[in-house]
């Protein structure tokens, strides 16, 4: 099984590196040095910063979602959550940031159950973010942008409606769940029952006003911030596109990203994001090394971020 798991990792990771040089190869090179060389150390701290500036945000959030379960100081939750991200740079799906989670709340006394529904819950909130964002971001810049191809303009409303009933479909969920359950409740074993009970509060979205103070963390301290990393590599770089237009490219790239094809979804953002570049009118070179430069800056500032984790946990172990 283990053997297998490495072999599925490395052809993962060849398949991404086999479409990273594909991509690469099917661009204008000169078009993809002319874009590289607009950048400047300043630009791309600016990036750096912007893409850092997200884990307090996330870090806050999942302070807020396990407090009712927890009783430990944000300081500790913030620690747990930076040396998490950390982790799951390192595994398929970022797994390795619940599983960690999972791990360091089980060693002080929180039952299993709460841990997963919690951390499903985080999942499911940003999977809103994203797609709410999605489709508020693409309806606006099909308003605002009329050098959009009308197959661009086609692809991105297309893509505002699914989001928009992907938003619908998690809202409502949880009365799925509750009529299921309602039926089912006196039929069914413990273990089902508690599957029910799981998915009950993880899809819980109609309590406010926390679910829109979670909601609000979400969008505004981790989609928009990431959004408006890669809008300020495009400055730099001197594309003339929108805010809304480039927040709906990198949230569909995002999206894309679910499915696991390639170990973190090497090569297939990058050629994901030159062909969605190249679909709304822009240069897909121009995109090209646009992705590659803010998913090089999120792997260092994930490290970064990781370093402060553990710095707090030396620190905290030394203050007991």
């Amino acid at each position: 099984m283990v053997l297998d798991r490495k072999k599925m990792f490395f052809l993962k990771l060849g398949l991404g590196i086999a479409a990273f040089a594909a991509v690469i190869n099917l661009l204008d090179w000169n078009a993809i040095g002319d874009a590289a060389q607009q950048l400047t150390i300043s630009s791309v701290l600016l990036v750096l910063v912007c893409i850092l500036s997200e884990f307090p945000f996330l870090a806050w959030r999942w302070h807020l979602i396990v407090r009712e379960e927890s009783s430990r100081p944000a300081r500790r939750h913030f620690e747990t959550y930076f040396i998490a991200a950390y982790l799951g740079a390192f595994t398929p799906g970022h797994l390795g940031t619940d599983v960690y989670r999972l791990a360091s709340m089980r060693t002080h006394g929180v039952r299993t159950s709460p841990i997963l529904a919690m951390l499903l819950h985080e999942r499911l909130l940003g999977l809103l973010g994203y797609l709410l964002f999605l489709a508020i971001a693409a309806s606006i810049a099909v308003q605002i942008d009329e050098r959009i191809p009308a197959e661009g303009r086609s692809f991105l409303l297309l893509c505002a409606v699914l989001s928009s009933l992907g938003v619908a479909a998690i809202i409502g969920a949880r009365y799925i769940v509750c009529s299921l359950r309602g039926i089912t409740v006196r039929r069914t074993k413990r273990d089902v029952s508690k599957i029910f009970e799981l998915s009950d509060r993880a899809f819980r979205f109609r309590e406010l006003p926390e679910t829109a103070k979670l909601l609000g963390l979400t969008i505004i301290g981790d989609v928009s911030v990431w959004v408006l990393a890669f809008y300020i590599a495009a400055l730099a770089i001197g594309v003339d596109i929108s805010y809304f237009l480039i927040g709906a490219i990198v949230i569909i790239v995002e999206l894309m990203r679910l499915i696991p094809l390639t170990v973190q979804g090497i090569g297939v953002r990058e050629a994901a994001f030159s062909a969605l570049f190249g679909l709304v009118g822009q240069d897909p070179a121009t995109g090209f090394v646009i992705s590659t430069l803010c998913f090089v800056l999120l792997n260092v500032a994930t490290l970064m971020i990781g370093l402060v984790g553990y710095a707090l946990t030396f620190s905290n172990r030394r203050i007991a």
